[in-house]
């Protein structure tokens, strides 16, 4: 008798095979790609700021090196200046020294020095006093502020 039940040969027989199940995937919706364009736009946002303030840095850099350049141009000319001003003081000082305006004097003009003999004082016998005679003016401002004031006495009692 045979055994049926050893071999069983139908398992390798080629049946109908059963179709593939259809791979799932799931897709992002807008959730995902928000935060994956937030992501981005904030790394973009971050390398425009870092950009800017590189920017800003070398160019207050380069304004700082010229002024630097210009404070040293002017101290070098006023270093100048405040020279041509010394000078000029001494040419100016030793032209209008005492000397210098006595020798003007007695060479190019021909003046002498006083001599004491020279000096004469002067006394005066009376005081200095000096008389002003009344004025026009005056007797009529008297008159005109006597008037008001008389007017006043008749108006407040």
């Amino acid at each position: 008798m045979q055994n049926e039940e050893a071999y069983d040969l139908s398992i390798f027989e080629n049946r109908e095979e059963k179709p593939a199940r259809p791979r799932v995937t799931v897709a992002q919706g807008k959730k995902g790609l928000t935060k994956a364009r937030f992501h981005s736009l904030n790394l973009i946002f971050l390398g425009a700021i870092v950009l800017a303030l590189i920017f800003s840095v070398l160019a207050s850099r380069a304004k700082l090196t010229e002024l630097s350049g210009s404070v040293a141009e002017k101290q070098a000319a006023l270093v100048e200046a405040q020279s041509d001003f010394t000078y000029l003081n001494l040419q100016l000082d030793s032209k209008i020294s005492v000397k210098n305006v006595e020798e003007y004097a007695t060479q190019r003009l021909g003046l002498i020095k006083m001599d004491k003999s020279q000096i004469e004082y002067i006394t005066l016998e009376s005081e200095n006093k000096i008389e002003r005679p009344e004025s026009k003016f005056s007797s009529i401002w008297e008159m005109l502020s006597t008037g008001f004031m008389s007017a006043m006495e008749y108006l407040i009692p």
